[in-house]
């Protein structure tokens, strides 16, 4: 057959293989181009099943929101009906019940509610951006009480919304708390007087609350050194800056301090501050600080300083601020060897007199005369306190040598000398000064105070000069005292007082007319002590009035024993006793008196109280009052020592003495040859008995020791007296031996000698 083509016939072959080539090529086009369209389908089929995959897992992820989602989710149509109900945690309850589905938002809620939401809905649809959102929030009442619903819409399809509904109940409380807090606490800043400022590190003001305005500096004033520290006094501000530096620096949480700040007017007001570091909280950003006005206690303090450390009447320092000086001089005596000083206790003699007699009111502006005057004898390095009453005390500070004290005080003495004119009357006065110098045994400053007053109580009375400088022996003299003080206070329990009497002779007669009875003290160590020993004493510390109580009861039943023996002829024999000035002034003293007269059945008359001139003096007023009431009582009276006190003689009528008792100074003063003469002693003798016989009171003359006294005192008409001449104070048992001896009541002048001589010391 292939033969049968010849050459013609390969020319039909090629023509085939041409033919089938290309029916091969065809083919195997064919072939890619399916495979072709087989991978295409395949890989749109991959994403197709990769976008169902993410369209699962996106549909899961909002199923897993919508679940957890507390809220109501629902299609909403444009005309404002529910379509349909998602599916989340929302749970039907009186806020949005159940079978809503087909309700229209008015139908669920309320008609002005549900026109609230559907013009939510109208501005979502008119809103250009498709991602609109509207929110609207509503308070609508239900069973249970108020509810609060935040609603937002957005579109979901062309016709619907999606509407997002969720109960803020809860936040709109707590919104209304926060809101109400922030009033509260705005309400306390506006109407706080304390100023709330809250200052950046260098100063600049980023608020002050109102109470602030009153300040130079106020919120929003520009002040390149600083707003808050432009109004801060200068004295104050690197206080200020100092307390700010050190909490940035080292996160300090807070620091207090005062700080004076300046009003408005010009006045300076001190404040009291506490300043919080809160730079690090982003509300505040800055250091906040609090400060109220304390001016006011400010001088309160200052004016309680002064009343603490100032004496209120002459403005000198008191007792507490010149321990603290003196205190100050003991440590630097100790730094500095050359150092030196010394204390003047300065106290006033007879100042109570003077303030009694003329008014509490004189007496004040008296004692702020001698303040000045003492002050100007100091320098200004030097120290003048009042102790209190007239008691001054200085602090010569750093002198030049123990001269120096003595110098000031005779300056003082002579300052002290000159009248003072108080309300046009002058007032004259006198000083006793007690000086103190330091030495290495001073330990305290109380020492050296306590030497510099018992050397003032040596000068009272005892110097002309009128000051004393202590030395050792005072000291141990002032120990003496106070252990004589401590042994007197039990010497009455332990019976170690008597008392002795002296005879009064009736100088016409020569009988005994009456006694005086005088305080001893037998101390078991140290023997007798004599009076001028112990009755200051006892008078200082109280002592005499129970004392004084116990002699006169003692006197009065001595009396009524030695009336017993004396003769029926005899006339009544008197007994006086003396009174201490604390005793008279004592509200007892009535009551003592008659109880004494009562117990002993002594009648009144027998009895003489006796009196000092310089107690009468004290307060003549009150003293006239006391005598009375002892007159009153029926006993008598007798001024003794008189001549040496500051009474004058026109004043006695103005009190009812009934004796007049010469003091011994002037009797021993009576001169033989100057007895005819009307001149010197014998003068003033012959003067007060003048006075007394005018006044019809009996004299007393006292210390009579020679037969001259005694014929020179009868030949002027002086009727009693006593003293060594006849006998010595004797104790009771003596005198009652004397009266046994006696012949008829007349004093035996042999006898008394005799039992002067067997009795012992008094």
């Amino acid at each position: 057959m292939y033969g049968t083509f010849g050459q013609g016939g390969s020319h039909v072959a090629l023509a085939l293989f041409v033919a089938a080539l290309a029916a091969a090529v065809g083919c195997m086009a064919a072939l890619a181009w399916v495979w072709r369209l087989r991978r295409r389908i395949h890989s749109t089929f991959g994403d197709l099943e990769q976008a169902n995959r993410e369209l699962r897992e996106s549909a899961s992820q909002l199923r897993a929101v919508f679940n957890s989602m507390s809220s109501l989710v629902a299609e909403v149509s444009d005309n404002g009906y529910v379509l349909r109900i998602l599916p989340t945690r929302f749970k039907p309850d009186e806020t949005f019940p159940d079978g809503v589905v087909d309700l229209h938002l008015e139908s669920i809620f309320s008609r002005h509610i549900g026109a609230m939401l559907m013009e939510g809905i109208r501005e979502v649809r008119a809103a250009s951006a498709q991602d609109e959102i509207i929110s609207r929030e509503f308070e609508f009442r239900v069973p249970g009480g108020p509810r609060w619903l935040l609603v937002t819409f957005s579109s979901l399809t062309a016709s619907s919304m999606l509407m997002v509904a969720r109960e803020i109940t809860r936040l709109k409380s707590a919104q209304k708390e926060v809101m109400s807090k922030q009033r509260f606490y705005s309400a306390l800043i506006r109407n706080s007087r304390d100023i709330i400022s809250v200052v950046e590190p260098g100063g600049r003001v980023i608020f002050e609350s109102p109470s602030a305005a009153s300040f130079s500096c106020k919120t929003g004033c520009d002040d390149t050194a600083g707003n808050f520290f432009r109004s801060i006094h200068p004295e104050d501000v690197a206080i200020v800056k100092e307390r700010f530096s050190s909490m940035v620096r080292t996160g300090m949480g807070s620091a207090a301090f005062e700080m004076r700040r300046k009003r408005n007017d010009g006045a300076w007001v001190v404040l009291e501050a506490q300043a919080t570091n809160l730079l690090n909280d982003d509300s505040v950003g800055g250091l906040v600080v609090n400060a109220h006005d304390i001016s006011q206690r400010k001088a309160f303090e200052e004016e309680l300083q002064r009343h603490v450390f100032l004496d209120p009447l002459t403005r000198l320092p008191n007792r507490a601020l010149f321990m603290d000086r003196l205190n100050h001089a003991l440590a630097r005596v100790q730094r500095h060897e050359t150092y030196r000083f010394g204390v003047l206790f300065v106290d006033m003699d007879r100042f109570k007199i003077v303030n009694e007699s003329l008014g509490h009111g004189v007496g004040d502006k008296l004692l702020q005369s001698i303040a000045r005057r003492v002050s100007s004898c100091l320098r200004k390095v030097d120290t003048m306190a009042r102790l209190g009453g007239d008691d001054f005390i200085v602090l010569l500070d750093d002198m030049e040598d123990e001269m120096e004290a003595i110098r000031v005080a005779e300056r003082i003495k002579e300052a002290l000398g000159e009248p003072h004119v108080i309300d046009t009357m002058e007032v004259f006065t006198s000083a006793s000064i007690g000086i103190a110098y330091y030495t290495d045994t001073y330990t305290d400053a109380e020492q050296i105070i306590r030497d510099a007053e018992t050397a003032m109580h040596r000068a009272k009375g005892t110097t002309d000069e009128g000051y004393k400088v202590f030395h050792a022996q005072m000291h141990t003299q002032a120990m003496q005292t106070l252990e004589l003080e401590t042994d007197m206070r039990h010497a009455l329990e332990r019976d170690e007082f008597a008392l002795h009497f002296q005879p009064i002779i009736h100088l016409p007669s020569m009988r005994i007319a009456g006694f005086e009875a005088l305080m001893r003290w037998r101390h078991p160590r140290r023997g007798m002590v004599p009076p001028l020993e112990f009755i200051p004493i006892a008078e200082e510390t109280g002592i005499i009035v129970p004392l004084g109580e116990w002699a006169l009861r003692q006197a009065c039943d001595t009396l009524a024993r030695l009336s017993a023996m004396l003769p029926e002829n005899t006339g009544r024999v008197t007994m006086s006793v003396n009174l201490s000035a604390r005793q008279f002034r004592n509200k007892r003293l009535a009551d003592s008196v008659e109880s004494s007269l009562s117990m002993s059945r002594v009648p009144a008359e027998a009895l003489c109280l006796e009196v000092t001139e310089s107690l009468v003096m004290e307060d003549p007023a009150r003293t006239r009052a006391i005598l009375r009431q002892m007159k009153e009582l029926g006993v008598n009276i007798a001024i003794d020592d008189f001549g040496t006190g500051y009474s004058s003689l026109s004043s006695l009528h103005n009190y009812p003495f009934d004796t007049l008792k010469i003091d011994q100074a002037f009797v021993r003063a009576m001169r033989e040859e100057h007895f005819t003469e009307r001149t010197g002693r014998n003068s003033i003798v012959r003067t007060i008995l003048a006075l007394a016989e005018s006044m019809g009171m009996s004299v007393v003359a006292e210390g009579i020791e020679t037969a001259f006294q005694k014929d020179a005192l009868h030949a002027m008409g002086c009727t009693h007296a006593q003293g060594y001449l006849f006998a010595k104070p004797m104790d009771a048992d003596s005198i009652e031996r004397l009266l046994l001896d006696s012949d008829d009541g007349v004093f035996d002048a042999t006898a008394a000698v005799s039992l002067r001589k067997s009795a012992p010391a008094s």
